[in-house]
C-alpha cells in the first residue's frame, strides 16, 4: 500500500513537471523536461542551466554590494549661488607669543600665596606660566620638565585663569580694521574666544558668550559680504609688541590665523611670520548631500547627518552642532579624558569634565600625541 502510493506521487510529480516543461519559457529548463529528451541532452542541458543559474547568483551579488558601496560623487549644483546666503568665516588670530610678560608682576601678585613670595616657589611659578606661552593643543609634551619638582605645593593655582589674564588684549594686539571698506573699531567686531590654538580674538564669532549675545542683539550676526573681492572683505593690522614677550620663548616672531565656517570650533592654524603683508583669498562653497546617501553606513559613507545622533559614529562637542572639526575636537577631548581623567579647558567649550589641574600636567606629557 506505502509502495503503491509512493508510485502514484512519483507519477504525478513527473506529470506536473513535464506539463511545467511544455509551458515554461525558461531557457534550457524545457529541454531538461521534456520527455523526448534523450539522457545526454538532458545532463548537456542541466549543466548548461546551471551554470547560467551560478553566473546569475555571482553578478547579482557584485551589482548588489556595488550598489551598496559605491562611491560618492560631487556635482554642481549652482554657479551662480548668492554668496550673501554662505557667512563669512569666522577669523580668528593669535599671537604666536601669547601672553603679554608686563603682567607677570600683576599675576604673581595676584594667585601666589604670600608665603611662596621670593622663594623657589615663585622660580617655578614663572618657569610654568612661560610654558603656556606658546601652548596649543598637542604640544603637551613640554611638561615632561615638571616631572619630580615640587608642583603639588603650587596645585592650588589656576594657570588657565592666569594665562587668560596675560592673553593679548584686543587693543594690544589688533589696529587699523576695515569691515567691507569701512573703519571699525577692532574691539567691537573681534571677541576673545577658547580655539585649539589657547585663548585668542575672532570675527565674526558665535563661540564666546559676547557672540552669542552679539548675535540675539543682532540678526545679521555672523555677518555676511553681498559680492566677493578683495573691498568686501576684513583688513587688519597686528601689532607684535616683541618688547613684551616672554624671555623665556625663542620662536619665530608672527601671528596665527585660522578661518572656520561659523558654529565650527577650530581648524588648522595658518602661520604669518612678522613683518609680512598677508592676503588671505577664500572661496564661498557650500557642500549638501543627497538623501539618497543615507542608505549607505556611516561608517562606509565616512560622514554623519547632524540628526543621526543614534550612530555610534555621531559625536561633537558640547551644544554645538556635528560637524568634522568639532567632531575631532570632542574626540581629542575624550582622548584626555581617557588617558588623564582631566581636560585642558582653554582648548574646549566649558562642559562637564573635570578640568586638570597643575599635577596632571604630566600626564599630558606622557600622552602627548601630535
Amino acid at each position: 500500500m506505502v509502495r503503491l502510493n509512493y508510485e502514484n506521487c512519483h507519477k504525478i510529480c513527473l506529470q506536473e513537471l513535464e506539463a511545467y516543461g511544455k509551458e515554461t519559457s525558461v531557457h534550457g529548463l524545457k529541454r531538461m523536461l521534456t520527455n523526448g529528451a534523450g539522457r545526454m541532452e538532458r545532463a548537456l542541458w542541466t549543466i548548461g542551466f546551471l551554470c547560467a543559474l551560478c553566473l546569475l547568483i555571482y553578478f547579482s551579488q557584485y551589482l548588489a554590494n556595488r550598489y551598496a558601496h559605491s562611491k560618492f560623487k560631487t556635482t554642481i549644483y549652482s554657479t551662480n549661488y548668492p554668496v550673501y546666503k554662505v557667512p563669512f568665516p569666522e577669523v580668528t588670530i593669535c599671537n604666536k607669543n601669547r601672553l603679554n610678560w608686563d603682567r607677570l608682576e600683576s599675576v604673581k601678585q595676584q594667585f601666589l600665596w604670600p608665603a611662596h613670595h621670593n622663594t623657589s616657589f615663585e622660580q617655578l611659578f614663572v618657569e610654568i606660566v612661560a610654558m603656556y606661552d606658546t601652548l596649543a593643543f598637542g604640544t603637551f609634551d613640554r611638561f615632561a620638565n615638571l616631572t619630580g619638582k615640587p608642583i603639588a605645593d603650587l596645585n592650588y593655582i589656576n594657570f588657565t585663569e592666569v594665562a587668560r589674564r596675560m592673553t593679548w588684549r584686543c587693543e594690544e594686539l589688533l589696529t587699523d580694521c576695515v569691515w567691507r571698506n569701512l573703519h571699525m573699531n577692532c574691539c567691537d567686531i573681534f571677541i576673545r574666544r577658547r580655539s585649539s590654538l589657547g585663548i585668542c580674538l575672532a570675527f565674526n564669532s558665535v563661540e564666546a558668550a559676547s557672540g552669542q549675545l552679539k548675535q540675539k542683539m543682532d540678526k545679521r550676526w555672523p555677518w555676511r559680504v553681498s559680492v566677493g573681492g578683495a573691498r568686501n572683505g576684513l583688513l587688519v593690522r597686528t601689532l607684535l609688541n616683541k618688547a613684551k614677550h616672554s624671555p623665556f620663548t625663542n620662536t619665530p616672531k608672527g601671528i596665527l590665523m585660522m578661518t572656520v565656517q561659523p558654529k565650527v570650533w577650530s581648524d588648522t592654524p595658518i602661520d604669518i611670520p612678522y613683518n609680512v603683508h598677508a592676503r588671505v583669498y577664500l572661496d564661498a562653497l557650500m557642500s549638501f548631500y543627497d538623501p539618497e546617501t543615507r542608505r549607505v553606513s556611516s561608517k562606509t559613507r565616512e560622514c554623519v547627518f547632524k540628526d543621526e545622533t543614534d550612530s555610534p559614529d555621531f559625536k561633537t562637542l558640547k551644544d554645538h552642532e556635528y560637524m568634522f572639526e568639532n567632531c575631532q575636537a570632542e574626540c581629542r577631548q575624550e582622548y584626555l579624558i581617557r588617558f588623564c581623567n582631566c581636560t585642558v579647558d582653554m582648548f574646549f567649550p566649558i562642559g562637564a569634565y573635570r578640568i586638570c589641574k597643575l599635577v596632571d600636567l604630566p600626564c599630558l606629557a606622557r600622552h602627548n600625541r601630535v
